[in-house]
């Protein structure tokens, strides 16, 4: 399959794939009520959350790079002006984020600024844990010796999924945009 010639396109592929199968169910087990808490502040079913994610994040992806590998005019445009189409990636995931967080702006603002601070410290502080897990994981660990291309994508693509994906799936985990603003300040 052409999906899967160039190997870092098939390792972006799988890991898409794997996350989007097992987050869903992550969330289940991680947000269902349990012994520390009795009730659920969202509601997650797992099999729509998989379907959803595949329609929103799989399905483009797969698009992008049938696109990338059969249409030689988006070939051509892509390369021309690839640092402005990535800026403009950037820049509305950003606006994506900041746009989810405003549906919690009345709420946001009337939290202890400690609170808040401490829950962009956490996510800041997890990020770089998992980045330098991959860090170590592609530059010690003798078994992988992953290609350069490869390698790059291991570091480079787990630092740019979340946002998107988590703003996704809270999007599907309760239609109150209060809630959905509160969830995305981690991103």
């Amino acid at each position: 399959s052409s999906l899967l010639r160039q190997p870092s396109t098939g390792t972006v592929f799988v890991t898409n794939l794997l996350g989007i199968v097992t987050g869903p169910y992550t969330l289940q087990l991680v947000l269902s009520p349990g012994k520390t808490r009795t009730v659920s502040v969202v509601s997650v079913e797992p099999g729509n959350l998989v379907v959803k994610l595949i329609v929103t994040v799989l399905v483009p992806s797969v698009v992008g790079k049938i696109d990338w590998d059969f249409v030689k005019p988006v070939q051509a445009f892509v390369t021309c002006y690839k640092t402005g189409l990535s800026f403009f990636s950037t820049l509305n995931l950003a606006c994506m984020v900041l746009q989810t967080t405003s549906g919690a702006r009345g709420t946001l603002l009337q939290q202890p600024f400690t609170s808040v601070l401490y829950i962009i410290i956490a996510s800041s502080a997890s990020t770089l844990t998992l980045l330098t897990q991959n860090v170590l994981a592609v530059s010690k660990w003798e078994k992988l010796k992953l290609p350069f291309r490869e390698a790059v994508a291991v570091l480079i693509m787990p630092s740019q999924k979340p946002e998107p994906v988590a703003i996704t799936v809270v999007s599907y985990l309760t239609p109150s945009l209060q809630q959905q603003g509160l969830m995305a300040i981690p991103s």
